[in-house]
């Protein structure tokens, strides 16, 4: 019996449910939803610091509650007969929530909406209302002007509640009506005009300019603009991306002209980068050349420091408006270790780092805690060859050598860089480059007999040997090359050298250099001096840290010649020819570019003229000798 009980109370209370809900009236969407024919309106972002997209709800009703799968983002805007609800813009369903109504799911595909990034769709909402309807006509001049009854959209005739409505006529341009109207059964047919406004001249102006301007949310142009715009009160944005949007309500426009200017505040943050000498840092994959207060905007920033002999770091960086932050990047330093003995006992030895610290000591020793990287090693005796090479620390390991100097048997023996010649094989080629400038046009034949040049560019160490001093910039290691010296300096260095020596040292022609860097007859053809990436083979100004460096660090070419491309710019013996002045120049020729020139400068086809009276920081030379 009790079990019966149970089973009536629950039926019964299924069918007071099932009466509660039919006796909830029904939402309803009135007209088609549709996009606001305005761009950029929409400034507000969402947690991921994507631009929002927003629903306009405009009802004849009040007290709207709202839910979606996202959440919505901020606070939702509410005036009376308009809600403005931010969404983010991949959402697809906004439910809708009114007390004494039946929620309602609103799928913004049923009803052919696609939300987006800074748009605003807008939607008339209404509801089932009590009492009985009659038929109502309204007429309007001119006749495309939009009804609103009730601030719902209303056709020219259409059905209403006997009683008092709110009836809103409108159209750009003409003054808009709003008055109160009775509907009962004897007044079921109105009949309005609206008067047309006057339109005045509008111009606005902003610092800077380039800037959206909009009117009660819809744009006019970009600033400096001059427009005629019917007078009257409006809401005025001006917007630019970066800067603050500037808001003026009400704003009016008065006949016959109206005439204003805005300086907008630029939205904005800095950064400063702290780390080592020759790190390339990128900022959202650009490279910065300046790293100390980088100017950038509000949000999030990717940060990627890369460095020699060590792994790249990679940070993000949020960054809030008007902040300055100082971020830090520093390699984790790794140690090597050299070993060297060197025969006769006493040879001096020195080892050199690319950052120009030097390490000596005197027949042998173990070089402990080396900065991982290449070092030049150089061991020198009186009476013997002067040793040099190349050596590359690595992380936790140690390299070993013993070395014994050759007895000199003659005074060239100990001049520096006297044995450092190669062969270059001579040829024929194509000189020039017909996608370089003019002065490299046309390309043409030329062909070189057999000559030596040296591996090196000449350092400064060669040049105080042979001068007795070293007029370069940047002193901090002899195997820098020797830089800062005219032409006939040059000349001079090379007539006692020869002197000295008894050879035929000499500068190269432009064909001969052109014909080394493109290594000879080994058929390369590469854009750079031995390689098509410019990294491997040359200092400029993407990787030098604004200075030259010890010659030899970076890859040679096929003939095993160094520094053909960046480092030094290389002076010639030929005088510049240009297509205008074939015969007489007051200018030098100097290939291969340098540490202070862009890449595309140091290609082996790139051209330079230098005054053969003038000094240079980023002038030097290479020498050639005749078999």
């Amino acid at each position: 019996m009790k079990y019966l009980y149970q089973i009536l109370l629950m039926s019964l209370l299924n069918v007071s449910v099932l009466t509660s809900a039919q006796d909830y009236k029904a939402l309803r969407i009135q007209g088609t939803p549709k996009l606001l024919d305005t761009e950029k309106l929409v400034l507000r972002h969402d947690a991921n610091g994507n631009y929002c997209a927003a629903v306009q709800i405009i009802s004849d009703m009040d007290g709207f509650q709202y839910d979606s799968n996202d959440g919505m983002v901020g606070k939702i805007e509410r005036k009376p007969g308009m809600d403005l609800i931010y969404l983010t813009a991949s959402e697809r369903v906004l439910e809708i929530y009114k007390k004494g109504y039946n929620p309602m799911s609103l799928v913004f595909s049923e009803y052919g909406i696609k939300l987006e990034p800074q748009r605003i769709w807008q939607i008339y909402l209404t509801g089932e209302k009590e009492g009985n309807e009659v038929l109502v006509s309204i007429e309007v001049t001119p006749p495309d002007a939009g009804i609103f009854v009730d601030n719902l959209p209303f056709e020219n005739s259409g059905y209403l509640s006997p009683g008092k409505h709110l009836l809103t006529i409108e159209k750009e341009g003409y003054k808009p009506i709003n008055r109160e109207i009775e509907v009962d059964f004897n007044n079921i047919y109105f009949t309005e005009i609206l008067e047309k406004i006057p339109d005045a001249v509008l111009q606005i102006e902003s610092a800077p300019s380039d800037a959206i301007v909009l009117l009660n949310d819809s744009i006019l142009g970009k600033t400096p603009l001059s427009v005629f715009y019917p007078v009257g009160s409006y809401q005025l944005k001006i917007y630019k991306e970066g800067y603050d949007t500037l808001t003026r309500e009400p704003f009016i426009i008065n006949d016959p002209l109206t005439r204003i200017s805005f300086n907008i505040e630029e939205v904005v943050s800095y950064i400063t980068i702290k780390t080592i000498q020759n790190a390339k840092v990128f900022i959202n994959d650009d490279l910065i050349l300046n790293i100390e207060k980088i100017k950038v905007k509000p949000g999030n920033h990717l940060i990627r420091v890369e460095f020699v002999n060590h792994e790249p770091q990679v940070q993000t960086v949020n960054i809030k408006r008007d902040q300055h932050v100082t971020v830090e990047f520093y390699p984790d330093i790794l140690y090597g270790s050299f070993r060297i003995s060197a025969v006769p006992f006493d040879a001096r030895i020195r080892l050199f780092s690319d950052s120009c610290k030097i390490y000596e000591a005197s027949g042998a020793r173990i070089f402990e805690k080396l900065v991982s990287g290449i070092y030049k090693i150089e061991i020198a005796a009186k009476g013997f060859k002067t040793h040099t090479e190349n050596i590359h620390i690595k992380p936790d390991e140690e390299i070993v050598r013993m070395v014994r100097l050759e007895e000199s048997v003659s005074m060239n023996d100990e001049i520096p860089q006297i044995d450092d010649f190669i062969l270059v094989k001579g040829g024929c080629f194509l000189m020039g480059n017909e996608s370089g400038p003019e002065d490299e046009k046309p390309v043409h034949e030329e062909c070189i007999d057999d000559f030596y040049m040296c591996r090196y560019e000449v350092t400064q160490k060669l040049w105080e040997y042979i001068m007795g001093n070293n007029p370069s910039f940047g002193k901090q290691s002899d195997y820098l090359p020797v830089n800062n010296i005219t032409f006939f300096e040059i000349k001079e260095f090379i007539r006692r050298l020869n002197r000295i020596t008894s050879l035929s040292f000499r500068l190269p022609t432009e064909a001969e250099w052109e014909f080394a860097a493109r290594a000879g007859n080994s058929g390369n053809s590469f854009l750079f001096s031995g390689s098509n990436s410019i990294d491997s083979v040359a200092w400029h100004s993407g990787n030098a840290d604004n200075r030259s460096h010890m010659v030899g660090l970076k890859s040679p070419n096929a003939l095993g010649l160094f520094d053909m491309s960046g480092n030094i710019l290389e002076v010639c013996q030929d005088w510049y020819k240009e297509k205008t002045n074939p015969i007489n120049s007051k200018f030098k020729m100097a290939k291969g570019g340098s540490w202070f020139y862009t890449e595309y400068f140091c290609r082996n086809s790139s051209r330079f003229r230098t005054d053969p009276l003038a000094k240079d920081f980023n002038v030097g030379f290479r020498l050639v000798r005749d078999p």
